[in-house]
């Protein structure tokens, strides 16, 4: 397998532990900082606050029916909503999801939508409560009618990224401590399935994962920063896994604490934010050969 270089384009630096890219439906940028609680948008080349969760945001994601924003906060230990402002602003972040059966989530990590609105997210907690020794993070679905069900329950070493496949039959979750790639798939309707999907060898594991238009899905592989005899930062990777499981590609980028992926709204450009140098770049994904 050989390894490329990305030929990366910074977009903007800044802020603490950036993560989670996300794009509105205006197409502006928006990354969380853990560290501060800020979620920052993209404007005139800086990022600016938009507001502040006063917890430990992990992911932004904004609805792509509504507009509407959400948050998964580890610190809250909840998911927050926030409307798109209408007339006169006044946004205010509200609690969406915070329990399922009466216990309080561990802290939500990642959320996604499928083709029809429904919501999945993973409940990790921070880093080190759901252990290979004690695997006790979740997947949770939020239906479209609000109704929270579990999909995998209290059985994962830190669930980190999550994304649908584009046909809605699949939701692909990044086992971090596990270092894989895991598919759940439901046969009949509520009954679900969950297999592995892809194995990765090397770095700590898995933290964010997109699925373009095909199905391909991009991984993000996290390893916590080390630095080269010359003092630089270590590469990080990105992997490139078929729809059937199948890795097709590897590419290096810049620092390897790589937090979070997503792609611009025409899907020419995969944005990239990586957290030892607060540092959000962007890769022109490669044109698919005509077959």
């Amino acid at each position: 397998e050989n390894t490329e270089k990305m030929s990366l384009e910074k977009v903007v630096d800044g802020g603490g532990e950036l993560t989670s890219p996300a794009f509105d439906s205006s197409g502006v940028l928006h990354v969380c900082a853990t560290s501060s609680g800020d979620v920052f948008r993209l404007e005139n080349g800086a990022l600016v606050r938009t507001f502040n969760s006063n917890g430990q945001p992990s992911c932004v994601t904004y609805d792509p029916v509504t507009g509407a924003l959400f948050v998964c906060d580890l610190l809250h230990q909840m998911i927050l909503r926030m409307e798109e402002s209408g007339e006169g602003g006044g946004n205010r972040l509200t609690e969406f999801v915070k329990e399922y059966e009466g216990k309080t989530f561990k802290g939500p990590n990642s959320l996604c939508f499928d083709k029809t609105g429904n919501i999945f997210f993973t409940d990790s907690g921070p880093l080190g409560e759901t252990t290979i020794s004690d695997p006790t993070g979740s997947v949770f679905m939020v239906t479209t009618e609000g109704q929270v069900l579990p999909v995998v329950f209290e059985g994962l070493a830190h669930p980190a990224g999550i994304c649908a496949s584009p046909d809605g039959k699949y939701v692909y979750v990044c086992e971090l401590l596990k270092n894989r790639i895991l598919r759940l798939t439901q046969r009949p309707v509520g009954v679900w399935h969950c297999s592995v999907f892809h194995m990765f060898d090397g770095y700590l594991g898995p933290t964010a994962i997109v699925c373009d238009d095909s199905g391909n899905l991009y991984v993000a592989r996290y390893d916590f920063r080390s630095e080269t005899a010359q003092g630089e930062p270590t590469n990080g990777l990105i992997s490139v896994v078929s729809p059937n499981g199948r890795e097709t590609g590897e590419f290096e980028t810049v620092g390897s604490e790589i937090t979070g992926l997503a792609f611009d709204r025409e899907g020419k450009y995969l944005y990239i934010t990586e957290a030892s140098t607060n540092t959000v770049h962007r890769w022109q994904v490669p044109s698919e050969p005509e077959e």
